[in-house]
């Protein structure tokens, strides 16, 4: 049986099956920005301070700027506490005014935030102060979804192949990063980023063998260089996104809906190129059957390329035939026999 590397010295190092493919492979990386570095803009510092107004019970008139220098302690740069404020008290204004407030404690009833500012993570799930690390603590659980991705993806695309295994994770990453932009609560955003990460390094432990499996040696560096360029050029569509769109939810699903695009586009792309192919191989007197003939003379035969050439005479259209047929079986094998 004719070895791999054959059929692709039959289809050309480079050749146009193969610039597609990595193209197609290589729009998904501009969405992995998204997932992998998007959370260092939903996590947007802002000014904050404990929600104070208990006090508004007994002194509905206050002013803002009244309630804060009753109710929050100032630091030593004279600013209020973001993270304390004064233990809450049953007395009367007139008692409050005279002799104030001296103990304090965390806050209790949450954080006031900015009007202006759009809904991030860290104003919508309060991670700030105590719950500030919650923040690392889903990129770990993101970085150790990518951990569990490289281990179940590497090894199940070695298994039913590179190209199931895409899609897979094209799907994996488009639904649940889409249904991270609706989570009610910061601990399952925490587990739908551990489900994403994974995704996330299926598609990238994936599209690197399959661009560089389907090209001759010579252009494999330029076609890892192209996908990775994707990615670059996902970063800085990131960059742009986000100074435009700061709601985090948004940026969420902008992030994650073109994926379902690009998964039905490359499903049906891959689906036609294969078509397209078969169809070649299946053309009596094309340039590719010429060069399969070439391989299936070198793989029934024994003979090198060149020899095959001097046979004695150009095959008839009723041979190309035959051995259209024959080849189409061979490169169904071969591909099935490398992809196990």
């Amino acid at each position: 049986m004719a070895e791999f590397r054959d059929l692709l010295c039959a289809l050309g190092d480079f050749g146009r099956f193969q610039k597609l493919l990595v193209l197609l492979v290589s729009l998904p990386l501009l969405l992995n920005p998204f997932q992998m570095v998007g959370q260092v803009f939903m996590v947007v510092e802002v000014p904050h301070h404990c929600d104070t107004s208990w006090i508004r019970a007994v002194g509905p008139n206050l002013t803002e700027e009244e309630q804060l220098n009753l109710t929050l302690p100032r630091g030593t740069d004279g600013q209020f506490e973001q993270c304390s404020m004064y233990s809450p008290v049953d007395w009367d204004l007139d008692s409050i005014l005279a002799y104030g407030l001296n103990d304090t404690q965390k806050c209790s009833n949450g954080w006031v935030y900015p009007s202006a500012q759009p809904p991030s993570l860290l104003t919508e799930f309060d991670l700030v102060c105590d719950r500030a690390v919650l923040s690392d603590v889903s990129q770990s659980v993101y970085m150790a979804g990518v951990l569990i991705g490289a281990l179940l993806f590497g090894m199940l695309s070695d298994r039913i192949g590179r190209r199931p295994v895409f899609l897979i994770c094209m799907l994996i990453q488009g639904v649940v990063g889409l249904g991270t932009a609706f989570v009610p609560h910061f601990y399952v955003f925490m587990a739908f980023r551990c489900v994403v990460g994974a995704a996330v390094s299926g598609i990238m432990i994936t599209a690197v063998p399959l661009v560089t499996e389907w090209v001759g040696v010579s252009y494999r560096p330029k076609a890892v260089l192209f996908s990775h360029t994707a990615f670059a050029i996902g970063q800085m569509i990131l960059a742009g996104l986000s100074y435009r769109i700061r709601h985090w939810r948004l940026l969420e699903i902008a992030g994650s809906a073109p994926m379902f695009a690009l998964f039905f586009y490359i499903w049906l792309s891959f689906c036609l190129i294969l078509d397209h192919h078969q169809e070649l191989i299946s053309t009596p007197g094309s340039t590719l059957c010429c060069d399969l003939y070439s391989l299936q003379c070198k793989a029934m035969c024994g003979l090198a390329r060149s020899d095959c050439k001097n046979i004695g005479h150009p095959p008839t259209c009723a041979e190309l035939g035959k051995i259209a047929k024959a080849v189409q079986v061979l490169f169904k094998c071969t591909v099935k026999e490398y992809s196990n």
